[in-house]
């Protein structure tokens, strides 16, 4: 199976677009290799994403707020599970409300001025990441994380915020100039749990990872291998390799890069698979 972050990898940012992955999703749909997608966005941006890649697959959202698994994917339950829409969903995080105000409350005892996506209308997300409004609609839809961004450029301010919040149970991830905060503490947990319910159901497996950014190292750390593409700039690259000694850099980066690799892995597992076809 393979783990995969979205933006830069996958998808390429600047056409949104997944037409220059096109070789290796094809690949991977014929081969019968779940695509996992790992995300900060939405339920309703991954379903979008997932609907336009033509897969039908589990996707974590909100920095592992939730894992979404299509509804009789598995071939058992999951009693942890709840029902939403068609999915089974394990929920990691406390709910977005809860999220808002543990910021609020945080921020005023700190007195650290923080502006959360809650606060921002559509137009506002909209002109604020340069996303159409029907993307900004959707990143909006929250249900396990608030993105906020910090008014107060003094690093101790950020320092005395994030420490009120992580006493209270709660993990503050960055993302450009957003932090996201959620309520699942351990950030590996959605990667494991996936790994145990796919191996419960079809034995052996080999895990693929492939990310751009240090938010990326929770998937890319559970990864059999990881795969880190060139495209989060050289210092973030150098220190993604730094935490991940066993990590195979991509040539490329973008969705090139990732189409390489792909490529490259499955296309070589399908050779050994007819390999030992012919020589039984």
């Amino acid at each position: 199976m393979v783990f995969t972050a979205v933006e830069d990898a996958v998808l390429d940012r600047a056409t949104r677009s997944f037409e220059r992955a096109a070789e290796a999703l094809d690949l991977l749909r014929g081969e019968g290799v779940p695509l996992v997608l790992c995300s900060s966005r939405t339920r309703a941006e991954l379903e979008l994403f997932q609907q336009d890649l033509r897969i039908r697959a589990p996707f974590v959202c909100e920095d592992g707020g939730a894992i979404f698994i299509p509804r009789k994917y598995f071939p058992f339950n999951l009693p942890e599970a709840v029902a939403v829409g068609g999915y089974q969903v394990i929920e990691l995080s406390a709910p977005c409300a809860e999220l808002v105000e543990a910021l609020r409350q945080a921020a005023l005892r700190e007195r650290v001025p923080v502006v959360g996506f809650d606060e921002l209308s559509v137009d506002e997300v909209a002109a604020e990441h340069k996303i159409s409004l029907l993307e900004a609609r959707l990143a909006k839809l929250r249900d396990y994380s608030e993105p906020f961004r910090i008014l107060d450029p003094n690093p101790a301010a950020r320092t005395r915020l994030f420490h009120r919040l992580q006493r209270a149970g709660f993990r503050c991830t960055p993302h450009g100039r957003f932090y996201h905060l959620t309520g699942n503490k351990d950030e590996r947990q959605p990667f494991r749990k996936l790994k145990s319910l796919y191996r419960k159901a079809w034995g052996e497996l080999r895990t693929v990872g492939v990310g751009v950014r240090l938010a990326h190292l929770a998937f890319l750390r559970e990864a059999d291998l990881p795969i880190v593409l060139p495209a989060g700039g050289q210092e973030e690259t150098a220190r993604l390799l730094s935490e991940l000694p066993a990590a195979r850099l991509a040539g490329r980066a973008g969705p090139p890069g990732w189409n390489e690799v792909i490529v490259e892995l499955v296309g070589h597992r399908t050779l050994q698979a007819a390999g030992r076809s012919l020589e039984g």
